[in-house]
Parts: C-alpha cells; sequence; structure tokens
C-alpha cells in the first residue's frame, strides 16, 4: 500500500512541475509548441479556403506586419542588450534629447534626423506625414501624442533607438518644434 502513496505522490509532483513549466512557458511568452502552431497553422488555412481574393490579400498583408513587427522586435531586444553593455562600459556618451540635427538628401527622397545619438531615417512620404502631424497639432502636448502614436504604429525603431519613454518625453517636442518650424505640407502632395 505504500508503494502505490509513494506512485501517486511522483505522479502528483510530475503533473505539478509540469504545470510549473507550462505556467512559467506562458509568462515569459514561449513560442507555441510544434503541435500548437501546426494546429493553428491549420485553422488559419481552413479560413482562407474560405475568403475571396480580396480577403486573402488582407490576410497576406497583415501577416507580413505581424512578421515584420515580430523582426524589430527581435532586433531591438538585441539591440538594448549591446547599448546596455556598452553603457557600462562607458562607450557610449549620453545623448541629448533637446538638439536635433537633420540632414538632407540633396534630391529630398530621404532624411535622416539624430537626436539623443540616434539617426533616424525617413523617406520623403514619411517626412510628408510627419510635417503634416506637426503642422496640424495645436500644440506640443497634441503633437507629442500625434507623433508618439505614429511612431509606435509605423516605426517602433525610432522610439527605441531614440530611448522615447512615452508622450511627454523631450525628444517628441523638439522633433515637433523642428519640423513645424521647417517644414510645411504642400497642397496636392
Amino acid at each position: 500500500m505504500r508503494n502505490v502513496k509513494v506512485a501517486k505522490s511522483k505522479s502528483a509532483a510530475v503533473k505539478t512541475a509540469k504545470n510549473k513549466k507550462n505556467e512559467k512557458a506562458e509568462k515569459a511568452g514561449a513560442k507555441a509548441s510544434p503541435s500548437k502552431k501546426n494546429e493553428l497553422i491549420k485553422q488559419v488555412a481552413k479560413l482562407a479556403k474560405e475568403l475571396n481574393e480580396e480577403g486573402l490579400q488582407i490576410l497576406l498583408q497583415q501577416a507580413q506586419v505581424l512578421r515584420h513587427n515580430m523582426e524589430v522586435m527581435a532586433s531591438m531586444k538585441d539591440r538594448k542588450k549591446i547599448e546596455i553593455v556598452e553603457q557600462m562600459r562607458g562607450k557610449i556618451a549620453r545623448g541629448d534629447k533637446f538638439t536635433i540635427d537633420v540632414k538632407e538628401a540633396d534630391d529630398n527622397s530621404y532624411f535622416i534626423l539624430i537626436i539623443n545619438n540616434a539617426r533616424n531615417f525617413f523617406s520623403r512620404d514619411e517626412m510628408r506625414q510627419l510635417a503634416g502631424m506637426c503642422q496640424a497639432a495645436q500644440n506640443e502636448t497634441e503633437a507629442s501624442q500625434r507623433l508618439f502614436a505614429w511612431f509606435s504604429q509605423k516605426r517602433k525603431d525610432v522610439l527605441f533607438d531614440t530611448s522615447i519613454d512615452g508622450v511627454k518625453d523631450p525628444a517628441l517636442i523638439t522633433m515637433y518644434n523642428f519640423i513645424k518650424s521647417r517644414y510645411t505640407v504642400k497642397e496636392g502632395a
């Protein structure tokens, strides 16, 4: 009888250990197990068969956005680790969120905003969008909110590289004041 109790105890201990392991994996945001991933792929494929061409195009675009965001987030984590190590070694000088420098391509096809030791590249279209937001904003607070939301949706790399912590970050106000004073949005552009 004693052996049976021990066997039950070991079984319960194994289940408890597995549950704790699963909980840790879920908390850590671990990837789905291969079987769970395969099941999700089957479900997506089944639903995809029911979509029309337009729906499939939207699904494809969303999948590409998700993949890109995963790559950006992985890259951001790697860069953050490198930055922390270099800061510990004293190799990175402290940045300045109150000073901005802008380099423009001769043909205005791209712009580089340098702030807080970060070089942020923007296409002409992106710069037009930023200028439009800055010109439309009533004040620094509204502009900061608009810029932060736009960067959060479209250019998380700028938030990371420039170390922008939130809507009240001084780098956003610096960008706003510079862009508003220097760039306008042309009608029909």
